[in-house]
């Protein structure tokens, strides 16, 4: 299985960029801060796949959570800041993006924006 880096240094560096109130514990979690939330699956010490779950579409909490895992991971791109937008426009489809080994889903539903973080 493909892994987007070691949960240790994911969550040292996300942690170091994300506001106090949305700090990733041990096991992958956040607490939901301003109705967003961040989930890490990890296996055997690998973080294998993120969700960003915002209640509200909307949220600047969100886009700063996933600006904290760009920043922290050097995972920058323009496509990612281009498939936010789409989504956005277009709120019935979903919006992919890939660069620098990893692929992004943002999607909006009746629930809000979810934020999916894979490898590529």
């Amino acid at each position: 299985m493909k892994s987007l880096a070691k949960y240790n240094k994911l969550r040292r560096n996300f942690n170091m960029e994300s506001h106090r109130g949305l700090q990733l514990d041990e096991h992958g979690n956040t607490d939901v801060f301003e109705g967003v939330q961040v989930t890490v699956l990890v296996k055997d010490d690998q973080a294998t796949m993120i969700f960003i779950d915002s209640e509200d579409a909307d949220s600047d909490e969100a886009g700063r959570a996933f600006v904290a895992f760009e920043h922290g991971m050097s995972w920058s791109s323009q496509e990612f800041f281009n498939a936010y937008m789409a989504v956005h426009e277009n709120p019935d489809e979903e919006a992919v993006a890939t660069a620098n080994g990893i692929q992004v889903t943002h999607k909006i539903d009746a629930n809000g924006l979810h934020i999916k973080i894979v490898p590529a």
